[in-house]
């Protein structure tokens, strides 16, 4: 098997392939969350941030249920490391998926493609 790109170097690997953990379903969203841990059976309405990552981390949320999502674009509500580092906030309707990554140098949560 090749070697990984360096671009991915420093993510978790299977073989020398791409890993990847284990996805959550949180439960219905009903109410707004700060500093939203993922691992949490928690839902939101507007998400002010997530538990802070490592560098370079992937995070994909995907709208599942019938109510619609908003990423709050540095809120304060969140603490520093956990905001979201957006050009506005983020409106994922149902079926709406965003991906994130977090920059370890900004310790901010960055989009880097939604639907």
């Amino acid at each position: 098997m090749s070697a990984l790109p360096e671009a991915f170097q420093n993510y978790p690997t299977n073989n020398g392939a791409l890993g990847f953990s284990k996805g959550v379903n949180p439960a219905s969203l009903s109410a707004d969350q700060n500093n939203y841990n993922t691992g949490s059976n928690a839902g939101t309405i507007r998400l002010t941030g997530l538990l802070a990552g490592n560098d370079l981390e992937l995070k994909i949320i995907h709208n599942i249920g019938g109510n619609n999502i908003t990423l709050k674009d540095e809120s304060a509500s969140s603490g520093a490391a956990n905001r979201f580092a957006l050009l506005a906030d983020l409106v994922l309707a149902t079926d709406g998926c965003v991906a994130l990554q977090y920059d370890a140098t900004s310790q901010r949560w960055r989009c880097i493609g939604h639907s």
